[in-house]
């Protein structure tokens, strides 16, 4: 994916260059696997790609041990082509996102006090000042998405990103925080079973825009709530995506639009693809203002780096504006036609709170519920309740309601000591994973195995209170038990240990 390329984006064909030499490396690397199992695994998602992706009609720019390898497996009919797994998954110390599904993946590219927004060095990158403020990733079945993206989409109007009205020098002149940290430290998430919840303080490169962003990311469609304030014009992008043909149809609560940009107050938008699988819908949860167009733009690799070429491309951009306070609300559906989008109900997405100091969202798909949230900024002694659960620390939830009750936590800023919350609840712990390191010092039926992954109980509780090392994604599974107790005994105590800190786990019981 483009958004860990740093200055790389600015390169001329980069996008199946990049695509090639990956898979080419893959290939190589199943000759010296570990094991028959991984290299198996390796050649099969090589088939796949070669397969699958476009820019593997073409071999040439791939050296010579590679192409050899990958025609060995490309011949070999025991070798599935097997397309990689479903998955979320967080790269915490690089602020980036990725969220993989049959029909589409989503990334993220976000920046904090640990990251940089973007990278721009020796006259590359000249415009890419906010591919690091959110700007989201949209991949599906039509390959040509990204190719010749960055010399022909608008900069100002990357896809998540939320930015001033104001003009930008190249960065060699403007690069007031080229590759520099922000003061944000609310960047990151959790997940759970493949779901995931990323949250986003965001400051501007002048700080003169600041917000807070969640993206919910499900099985069919990702959940936007967005929170930004500032004395200044500003817009938020939700949509810039290439279209292959100009003539592709956009859809306003069910009209068809045409190219100019015109303003609309609308709920739902339907961008039709080259077929299903590349089509995509918005929900928008209230009505909002917003502008569309769609258009052809023209540029040049020079414009942006130090290639040359000049290139077209044609886009639908979607905005909204705002010169004060926003809020927004927004689902992005992958994967159905018109009429499928059509009798999408936008009623299984409701925002409990969107404020400065948390976004926290209901959610119902295929008879589960989700309860899940980013708490950006909680007062001291201040605490929130999600689903009987009371947090007292700043944090990503997640909560899956079926069968059982499944909860994933996390501390995006990696900065407190502790988090703490409580289960108000009669429960059965079922089992405890994500406890790296811990250890039991009494005696109690709570084991720890030899790497400190997990950890299982079977104890009847009234109440819990769960302290956890702050760096720790804990992942705990809970079951109701319907017996009524009234009483605790002693706490249990748990240490966990990661990267020399220390915490206590009391189980109050």
């Amino acid at each position: 994916m483009n958004m860990v390329n740093g200055r790389g984006i600015s390169r001329k064909e980069q996008e199946y260059g990049n695509c090639k030499a990956f898979v080419g490396y893959m290939a190589v690397l199943s000759s010296f696997a570990p094991t028959p199992e991984v290299s198996m695994q390796l050649k099969q998602i090589v088939k796949h790609h070669v397969t699958k992706a476009k820019p593997f009609s073409d071999f040439t720019s791939i050296n010579q041990q590679a192409r050899t390898i990958i025609v060995k497996i490309m011949n070999d009919t025991s070798i599935p082509a097997t397309q990689p797994e479903f998955l979320h998954r967080r790269y915490s110390s690089m602020a980036r996102v990725v969220h993989r599904r049959e029909n589409y993946a989503f990334g993220i590219a976000m920046h904090s006090y640990k990251v940089g927004d973007y990278e721009s060095i020796n006259g590359e990158n000249l415009h890419g000042w906010y591919t690091g403020d959110g700007m989201e990733y949209m991949y599906s079945n039509y390959q040509q998405q990204y190719i010749d993206f960055f010399p022909t989409a608008d900069p100002y109007l990357f896809q998540g990103t939320t930015e001033l009205t104001i003009p930008r020098n190249n960065s060699a002149v403007d690069g007031v925080r080229s590759y520099k940290m922000s003061n944000a430290t609310f960047v990151g998430g959790t997940d759970l079973n493949g779901t995931g919840v990323v949250g986003m303080e965001f400051y501007n490169f002048n700080y003169k825009l600041s917000g807070f962003r969640s993206w919910f990311l499900f099985d069919q469609s990702v959940m936007v709530v967005a929170s930004y304030n500032s004395t200044e014009n500003y817009r938020s992008t939700f949509v810039n995506r290439e279209l292959a043909q100009l003539t592709q149809n956009v859809f306003v609560d069910g009209v068809l639009i045409s190219n100019d940009l015109k303003s609309y107050t609308c709920s739902r938008i339907f961008i039709e693809g080259t077929g299903v699988n590349d089509s995509v819908g918005y929900i928008f949860l209230n009505k909002t203002k917003l502008f569309l167009k769609k258009e052809l733009r023209i540029g040049d690799w020079n414009q942006i780096g130090t290639s040359s070429g000049a290139v077209q491309r044609n886009y639908v951009t979607g905005y909204v504006e705002g010169n004060s306070s926003m809020q927004l609300q927004y689902v992005i559906v992958f994967g159905c036609n018109k009429t499928e989008f059509d009798l999408f109900k936008g009623d299984q997405y409701q925002v409990i709170t969107q404020n400065n100091q948390m976004h926290v969202i209901r959610h119902v798909e295929n008879n589960v519920m989700y309860e899940a949230a980013n708490i950006f900024n909680l007062s001291t002694n201040q605490s929130v309740n999600i689903s009987k659960i009371q947090i007292s620390s700043n944090a990503s939830v997640l909560i899956r309601k079926a069968d059982k009750i499944q909860i994933s936590i996390s501390d995006p800023t990696q900065k407190q000591n502790l988090l703490n919350y409580t289960i108000n609840d009669q429960i059965q712990v079922v089992n405890v994973t994500g406890l790296a390191g811990a250890s039991v010092v009494n005696e109690h039926a709570i084991n720890r195995n030899k790497c400190g992954a997990g950890c299982a109980a079977g104890i009847s509780i009234a109440v819990i209170i769960i302290v956890i090392c702050a760096v720790i994604a804990g992942l705990y599974f809970y079951k109701r038990k319907c017996s009524n107790i009234t009483t605790q005994s002693k706490p249990k105590n748990i240490k966990s240990t990661k990267n020399g800190m220390q915490a206590g786990t009391q189980m109050f019981i």
